[in-house]
């Protein structure tokens, strides 16, 4: 996958790329990154979509980079299949207008990105309105009642190495 999608080690710092599965789970930063949020029972499912994807086994920082693939709709149906396959709720949290904003197809990245993010909407069945927090902060997510309610993390600890230290 151009996008790979990896296992959290932590659900209370799930970072780009991730996907966890807790009853509670907490996403690393978002600067322009959205988390999809997926309930099954009273256990959700959570995962940090980055706008640009790379493959963290490329040691080299700049080839890493190099390689990094933008969201799209063909990525957004990939990702869909992480999730349960009919979902209690589902909620998109983060920098959502950053990814909503449409923009001039000129713009070839940025207009595919924008259409992977309206292809990932469309792919849940139950989806809450989209949670856009602004710029940059540290969400997560929990169950209250049958829905999923996000929150501010507001004690956020990095206990991960940078990008770079993988």
């Amino acid at each position: 996958m151009a996008y790979p999608i990896y296992e959290a080690e932590r659900t209370d710092w799930i970072r780009e790329q991730e996907i966890g599965k807790a009853p509670e789970i907490k996403f690393a930063k978002f600067t322009s990154c959205i988390g999809v949020v997926a309930k099954v029972g009273n256990v959700l499912f959570g995962l940090h979509l980055s706008q640009y994807g790379v493959n963290r086994l490329i040691k080299d920082s700049k080839k890493r980079t190099d390689s990094s693939t933008p969201f799209s709709p063909a990525i957004a149906k990939e990702v869909r299949l992480q999730f349960p396959k009919t979902p209690d709720d589902v909620l998109i949290v983060g920098c959502v207008s950053s990814w909503a904003d449409p923009c001039p197809q000129e713009y070839v990245e940025l207009y595919q990105i924008y259409q992977g993010y309206l292809t990932l909407k469309g792919l849940f069945d139950k989806m809450q309105n989209p949670y856009d927090i602004g710029p940059d902060g540290c969400w997560g997510a929990r169950i209250q009642g049958d829905k999923i309610v996000p929150f501010r993390n507001n004690s956020p600890q990095m206990p991960y190495p940078s990008l770079d230290a993988w």
